[in-house]
């Protein structure tokens, strides 16, 4: 407020007011008071423009300036001031002689730092301004205040990380979204209101305006009203669902294969299984449909009966196999059952595939191609031999070892001795493998103690009337768990291991199918490993007749045999 009383504001522009050297105007922004004297006139400016030398020691007396007009001299100094561009601990100078007007831009290069401080760079003097702002290509990752989104800006100096962007997250209603920016937890309840009366859907309960966005429809006591699939009254209230629940009545239903009546079925269910199978004929006419009860068709309209042909195989007893193939031949394939061959005498068994059909023809053809080539040496003089031809024949029978021919030879010795037969007895003889053998080669005191303990367990279950009993054998290492079930086998008893290792151990079950075995494993080993006498010993006593280990007791009793001992030498 000025003297007399007239309240002034700056406009903002400048003065442009006549100084009082009548030359000048003033350069000051808008302003109250009367404007500063002339910035030129000569009480004022005592120095050059350089400000190093005064005016006096430039100019005699009788030169010295009179008016605001008269020219500034320069001095022969360098000029020094300043630059704009020079930064604190490396300030650049003007190098030109004292001028008058601004200096000239700098040829320099200026160090900067970003806006952040987290990058210092180095930009040419000539593109600095002290007005400009410089900025890294650092974003940054700390979480704005909605917790949700990163700040992501480059050079941020923010300090609070506000989220510029909208919640649109949806309202409790499930109608509406938040409008809010983004935010930390929960969202504010819709702000929108209905005032239209609302009604359940049979409308005996009535909800009355206004009613805030979100209000769960009004719930009503009634019995439902609307239409349902069956003749059962509803069990349920109203409701606002679009579905009814379903009917949950007990009823009897008929299963979809149409064999049973199923009772306390629920009146929703529509298919219903007996769980037997369906055993509907199928379209090949051969076989029976497998599918437990089922709805519909037992075969699709694309879909083929895969079951196993059973129609009998020409070149074997045994049926087809393949899958079925109505109004199509048999395929001529191998045949794939398993048959049971044996050896000349019979003690040794075996199961192998038949084999029958192609594969034999193929055998046949190359055999006779083979018997061609060799025929036609001939003319060369030269001679072949046809035993590898016959390999086909020879594997329909096992080969007799050398067990056969002692259990031949001990067989023939029985009878003329007038021993009981020991293929009548309860004790039977069975064939080890090689493996086996070597396996009980090295733990032959182990392998006695397994067969003396399934024997006893054996022998114990014939006088009990008990179906099965069993003998746990302790935790041992697996050769040795191995053994005792492949030994087991033999006596056809069933094994089972249990308990984790180190502590796994083996229990044998013994049943009524169980049997001893004739030629025990460890007296095969044992005549491997000792060579027995080349002829028998006939040792008489009192009472008794020993003849290596067949014992007979006085005439008119019955001989029991206990044990053979075996020979390597054949008795005819």
């Amino acid at each position: 407020m000025d003297k007399d009383g007239v309240s002034r504001y700056s406009c903002g522009n400048i003065c442009n007011r006549l100084l009082e050297c009548g030359n000048h105007f003033c350069s000051k922004q808008c302003h109250s008071g009367p404007c500063e004297l002339c910035k030129y006139l000569p009480q004022i400016v005592v120095y050059c423009h350089c400000k190093q030398t005064a005016l006096s020691d430039i100019l005699a007396p009788e030169e010295s300036r009179k008016s605001c007009l008269d020219p500034i001299p320069c001095c022969d100094k360098i000029c020094g001031k300043m630059l704009q561009c020079g930064s604190h601990g490396n300030e650049h100078y003007c190098n030109r002689k004292c001028h008058a007007g601004p200096c000239n831009s700098c040829d320099g290069i200026t160090t900067v730092t970003c806006r952040c401080g987290s990058t210092v760079m180095a930009i040419p003097c000539t593109e600095y301004t002290t007005d400009q702002e410089i900025l890294c290509e650092r974003r940054c990752n700390k979480k704005r205040k909605c917790g949700r989104h990163k700040c992501n800006k480059k050079c941020c100096i923010d300090s609070e990380h506000n989220c510029p962007l909208i919640c649109s997250r949806k309202l409790k209603c499930g109608l509406h979204k938040c409008d809010e920016p983004c935010h930390q937890g929960n969202c504010p309840r819709c702000w929108q209101t209905s005032f239209e009366e609302r009604t359940c859907y049979c409308g005996e309960t009535v909800q009355y305006p206004p009613i805030p966005c979100g209000t769960p429809l009004p719930q009503c006591n009634m019995k439902c009203t609307r239409p349902h699939p069956c003749r059962h009254e509803p069990q349920h209230v109203c409701h606002n669902e679009e579905r009814c629940p379903p009917c949950v009545v007990l009823t009897e239903k008929l299963c979809s294969c149409g064999k049973e009546t199923r009772k306390n079925i629920p009146c929703h269910l529509a298919n219903v299984s007996c769980g037997i199978s369906c055993g509907k004929e199928l379209r090949c006419k051969l076989h029976l449909c497998l599918k437990i009860c089922h709805k519909g068709q037992c075969l699709e309209n694309k879909e083929i009966c895969q079951q196993p042909c059973p129609l009998k195989r020409r070149d074997c007893p045994h049926p087809c196999q393949a899958p079925c193939h109505v109004g199509e031949d048999c395929p001529e394939s191998p045949c794939k059952s398993q048959i049971v061959i044996k050896c000349k005498c019979g003690r040794k068994s075996a199961k192998v595939t038949c084999l029958a059909g192609n594969a034999g023809m193929q055998y046949h053809r190359l055999a006779s191609e083979a018997m061609g080539d060799k025929l036609r040496n001939l003319r060369t003089g030269q001679s072949f031999d046809i035993s590898g031809l016959i390999i086909a024949e020879k594997r329909r029978g096992l080969e007799c070892d050398e067990e056969c021919a002692l259990f031949e030879r001990n067989k023939r010795l029985a009878d003329a001795l007038g021993i009981d037969n020991p293929e009548a007895s309860t004790y039977k003889s069975l064939s080890f493998s090689n493996s086996l053998k070597d396996e009980a080669k090295a733990q032959l005191p182990f392998v006695k103690t397994v067969e003396d303990a399934i024997e006893g367990l054996i022998h114990q279950l014939e006088k009990s009337s008990v179906a099965q009993l069993s003998h746990s054998f302790p935790p041992m290492n697996s050769n040795q768990r191995k053994l005792i079930h492949e030994i087991a086998e033999h006596y056809n008893c069933k094994t089972v291991s249990y308990d984790p290792e180190p502590k796994r151990n083996t229990v044998v079950t013994a049943t009524r199918e169980s049997f001893i075995v004739y030629t025990k494993l460890s007296a095969v080993v044992e005549r491997k490993m000792y060579k027995p006498p080349p002829n028998p010993v006939l040792v008489l006593e009192k009472k008794s007749l020993n003849f290596q280990g067949i014992q007979r007791k006085a005439i008119g009793t019955k001989p029991k045999v206990q044990s053979i001992d075996y020979f390597d030498d054949d008795v005819e």
